[in-house]
């Protein structure tokens, strides 16, 4: 038996009764009950099968959430979705207050999953950094003790040759040498040239990939062909970094400091692994210098806000030592700033002493003028001619690998 309700309103003048038990069921005139059981139907079954339980704390939120779809079914799916907008003005999406309000700034940073470190996710996802470093690092002192014992594999000119080309070309023409050096030459690892079609956005820094064969550890390089002066690090695309330390302020103390680096804006400071080849083109001179992120971090000692400066049109926030020495600097760019004005840079000459040199120091070079020469036959020469000439090139780095160590 089941009391209905025949008039919504503010009072109930009438009730009617429906006796179930009775066939067929003794319905008074005007008095309905089906709309009511298919709401409560669904109802149930969004409960057993979706939440399985719900608590009394948060029994009126899930009786909501029930309510919408049903006083909007006879609506179209714009109709619906524009309630639904319309129903979030003014309210935040979270269940209740927090008990307590975490300072944003210095204090506890990541204080949950996915921001900083603290939770499970963010634990593992620091495991994954520190292999990536690791094996960089690694990947980074085997490149180094090859040049070491190998000068003459050291063909940096090759690429800085192709400036003469274009002012971009080179720096394309570099990932594809690297990669294919160190598939001929770095035995235990292999590397994958990316490419820019994947990439183009910029969302990953990646121009290749290297796999050590020993360990299986796989990471990405980003290749920087720059000159001896800026080099940008990282782009740090939404500007996480600058606008972190716009809310810290000046940053003095060893705390402070340690606040930002740990903070999830600054989870990509050490993830980057940029081999950088840079040229000194009026002194005819290349390095590959390599920035050691362990080493700046732990000799950051103030981090202060200049807004002043040589062609500069936006602030930076620059990262000094104990002993007030530039090593890297936060740039910031609006929506009308490009690439160059945002970002992670430092400098091969201020903060010479924060680079290590997998070349072991300057190289002298010169353009290698048959190179280019080379490059435009082959541009207007058929593939056959290509195939001899790729015979004669493969010829020469066999006898390359061939020459004893020094």
């Amino acid at each position: 038996m089941k009391t209905v309700r025949t008039r919504i309103g503010k009072s109930f003048p009438r009730h009617g009764i429906i006796e179930d038990s009775k066939s067929p069921r003794a319905k008074p005139a005007d008095t309905y009950n089906d709309r009511i059981e298919s709401a409560f139907s669904l109802r149930k079954r969004g409960i057993y099968v979706t939440f399985h339980n719900i608590g009394r704390k948060n029994r009126h939120r899930h009786v909501a959430e029930f309510d919408f779809p049903w006083n909007a079914r006879k609506v179209d799916g714009g109709d619906r979705l524009a309630r639904a907008i319309w129903s979030t003005e003014g309210k935040q999406l979270r269940c209740r207050e927090p008990v307590a309000k975490v300072p944003e700034w210095p204090g506890r940073v990541g204080h949950f999953d996915g921001c900083g470190g603290r939770g499970h996710n963010s634990r593992l996802a620091q495991y994954d950094r520190m292999n990536t470093q690791a094996a960089y690092k690694e990947f980074t002192n085997r490149l180094k003790l090859l040049f070491s014992k190998r000068p003459d594999l050291i063909t940096l000119s090759n690429i800085f040759t192709m400036r003469l080309i274009g002012y971009k070309t080179h720096g394309d023409l570099a990932e594809i040498a690297i990669a294919e050096f160190v598939n001929q030459y770095m035995y235990d690892f292999r590397s994958i040239h990316v490419g820019k079609d994947l990439y183009r956005a910029k969302s990953k820094e990646e121009d290749i990939k290297i796999i050590n064969e020993v360990t299986k550890a796989e990471f990405p390089v980003s290749l920087k062909a720059y000159g001896d002066g800026p080099l940008q690090l990282s782009t740090d695309k939404n500007s996480l970094m600058f606008q972190t330390l716009s809310k810290a302020g000046e940053v003095e103390r060893p705390r402070q400091v340690k606040a930002v680096f740990d903070h999830l804006a600054f989870s990509s400071f050490a993830e980057v692994n940029v081999l950088p080849l840079i040229y000194d083109e009026k002194r005819k001179r290349c390095n590959i210098l390599v920035f050691d992120y362990d080493a700046a971090r732990a000799q950051t000692a103030r981090i202060i806000r200049r807004t002043e400066g040589k062609g500069r049109k936006h602030p930076v926030f620059v990262f000094l030592d104990s002993m007030g020495d530039y090593i890297c600097e936060v740039r910031y760019g609006d929506a009308a700033a490009n690439a160059l004005q945002r970002g992670l840079w430092t400098h091969t000459r201020n903060a010479l002493k924060h680079f290590d040199s997998i070349t072991g120091g300057w190289i002298d070079y010169s353009h290698n003028l048959v190179l280019v020469k080379l490059f435009s036959h082959a541009l207007v020469s058929s593939s056959a001619g290509h195939e001899l000439a790729l015979e004669k090139v493969k010829e020469d780095i066999r006898a390359l690998k061939k020459r004893p160590t020094v």
